[in-house]
This record gives C-alpha cells, structure tokens and sequence, in this order.
C-alpha cells in the first residue's frame, strides 16, 4: 500500500505517483489470461516514464510508440523491433 499522505508531505502537491509494481502484476494478469499467439504492445502515449517502460519491457512487453522519441525509448528499453509498434496520428 502507498502512503500518499508521506508522500505529498515529502514532496509536496501535486506529485504523480506511480506504482510500477502493481503496472507489472497487472500486465503479467493480462498475459496470462491471453489464451492464444499474442504480443501486449504497451502505449508509450499513455506514460512514457522510463522505469515504467523498461519494468514493463523486461516481463515481456512490446511498444506502441507515437514518434522518434518512443523508437528511441523503446531501443533504450531493449523491446525487440519485432514487438514495436509505429503509430501516427489518425486521419
């Protein structure tokens, strides 16, 4: 359990806080429960924190990435090519 309360106390507010941990447990649900050939491409968009990223990578994880910066991020990370995945913006 986090205590944000020390947390806001020591760092003042707003602080972000994220639990990396409980990214991972939730990733490691997902994958198991998957029943078939499957790639989980995590979206860089969504959070680019880097120990965020490379937790997430070194449990499996590929990459969906929004630019140069996500590539470069996720060569960073060491996510196989083959599980990066280029997105742009919509039409």
């Amino acid at each position: 359990m986090i205590d944000l309360k020390s947390i806001a106390e020591e760092f003042g507010t707003p602080t972000y806080v994220l639990d990396v941990d409980k990214a991972v447990e939730n990733f490691l649900l997902l994958d198991r429960r998957l029943n078939c050939d499957h790639v989980i491409a995590y979206a860089y968009k969504a959070n680019s924190e880097p120990a965020l990223v490379k937790a997430l990578t070194e449990v499996g994880a590929g990459a969906t990435v929004p630019s140069s910066f996500g590539v470069k991020l996720a060569e960073w990370a060491e996510v196989p090519p083959e599980k990066v995945v280029l997105v742009g913006p919509s039409p």
